[in-house]
């Protein structure tokens, strides 16, 4: 295969990728490519399909512990920004120690993708890198805190960090700066 037919393969093909490309830290502290286990299969399944029939991807994922559903999501995410051109993801968690984490995880992929195919930075600190060549980025945040997901300080959202009740139906209004309120039912 020609590296331009390896790249294709790439592009279209996240499980292959993530295989020969990305990097992931195990419970016993070793490095080791990320070949998807029975969860993240299971996931990325019902995903393809939704895309596939779809056109679009909106699912939320209530998750077990220690099944790797967020290495997936970042590993997915990741893939998809550094192939396509004006794409940006942003990630939000509930606690600054869950933000490191897995910020350290998705730097973790970039900074050991094979060299030959890993895009360049334009900007890269403790919660985002930019890939200029593309104009796409990716982004973490923590719930509670003052979010810009686009720069703009006038469009920056506070995002919300706690518990609902069980059985119990809560109102939320949220003001985004710019005199506009958002009604949801949690």
């Amino acid at each position: 295969m020609t590296e331009l037919e390896i790249r294709k393969q790439f592009y279209k093909d996240f499980p292959l990728f993530a295989r020969f490309c990305l990097n992931i830290r195990t419970k016993n502290g070793t490095i080791e490519r990320l070949g998807l286990n029975k969860a993240q299969y299971y996931i990325h399944e019902i995903i393809e399909k939704q895309r596939k029939e779809k056109g679009h991807v909106r699912v939320i994922i209530l998750k077990g512990r220690q099944q790797g559903c967020s290495t997936y999501v970042e590993a997915r995410f990741y893939w998809r920004v550094i192939h396509r051109e004006g794409l940006r993801a942003f990630i939000l968690t509930h606690e600054q120690k869950a933000t490191d984490n897995l910020y350290k995880m998705a730097r973790r992929f970039h900074d050991l993708m094979p060299p030959e195919l890993r895009p360049p930075l334009a900007v890269s600190n403790s919660k985002e890198m930019n890939f200029d060549l593309i104009d796409s980025g990716y982004k973490i945040g923590t719930a509670g805190s003052i979010v810009y997901r686009d720069d703009n300080p006038l469009t920056a959202e506070r995002f919300w960090s706690g518990w609902v009740v069980s059985g119990e139906q809560y109102f939320v209004r949220v003001r985004n700066g710019a005199n506009i309120s958002v009604d949801t039912w949690l």
